[in-house]
């Protein structure tokens, strides 16, 4: 047990380093640190309308699908009760801290909230996962920080619809996420891999592919510290909004 407790620890690290390197990519507004903490606030309050969420869909499974047996009850519950409603109140919860913002923020701005959010969400979760499983899937949630990368995918296209005007953006932030997470869960589990054990290439894949948007986002936030396009207002303040 204090094994898996010191690798919980060990598997924040990154994460930590993550938010304090975006906590500093906006040095110029003031109240840009107000936002940022007010988005690692409700990301380490997220389980809570996540599991909300979750059993109101469980109920639903239950008693109108009557239990939905077989693959397709697994299927709902890795697709829905899980990667929905996490991803879901992950770009929710994002979307109040913009809503809430006391200046005119930018597509960066909003794609740091989604990712502060998810890591708050992940910090969390890692807790259940510190009792739940092993070192080697402590290792790799650290490493890996994919409710991080889901989310800089949902914040950088939901900016890059508002900045751009192409409302096919909207899709991508929140359909690829949730198709990645619902996958990711669906295919580790026992009864999938039974079908085929090469299945087990598809979750391998998404793990690998989360490293890439770790690289993408570190490269993105980067590139929008040289390019106004990224940093120029495009969300009203809040008081605009009254």
């Amino acid at each position: 047990m204090l094994i898996l407790i010191g690798a919980y620890f060990l598997s924040l690290i990154p994460g930590i380093l993550l938010l304090i390197w975006l906590a500093k990519q906006n040095p110029e507004e003031p109240e840009y640190s107000r936002s940022f903490k007010q988005a690692v606030k409700y990301g380490l309050l997220s389980p809570i309308p996540v599991v909300l969420s979750s059993a109101l869909l469980a109920l639903f499974k239950n008693l109108v699908l009557h239990g939905l047996p077989g693959m397709p009850g697994i299927a709902y519950t890795h697709f829905f009760l899980h990667a929905f409603t996490e991803e879901l109140w992950k770009f929710l919860l994002a979307y109040m801290v913009l809503k809430k913002c006391a200046y005119k923020s930018s597509w960066r701005d909003f794609t740091v909230f989604a990712v502060v959010v998810a890591l708050g969400f992940e910090f969390m979760e890692s807790i259940l996962y510190a009792f739940e499983s092993n070192i080697i899937q402590m290792a790799v949630r650290g490493l890996t920080l994919m409710h991080a990368g889901f989310a800089y995918i949902a914040g950088k296209y939901y900016g890059k619809a508002k900045a751009t005007g192409n409302v096919f953006n909207y899709v991508i932030a929140f359909l690829v996420p949730f198709l990645l997470h619902g996958l990711y869960d669906f295919t580790l589990q026992e009864e999938v891999l039974a079908l085929n054990d090469n299945l087990v290439f598809v979750p391998v894949t998404i793990a690998m592919f989360a490293v890439v948007l770790l690289v993408r986002m570190i490269l993105f936030f980067r590139k929008a510290q040289k390019e106004e396009i990224y940093t120029r207002a495009i969300f009203p303040a809040a008081e605009e909004k009254k």
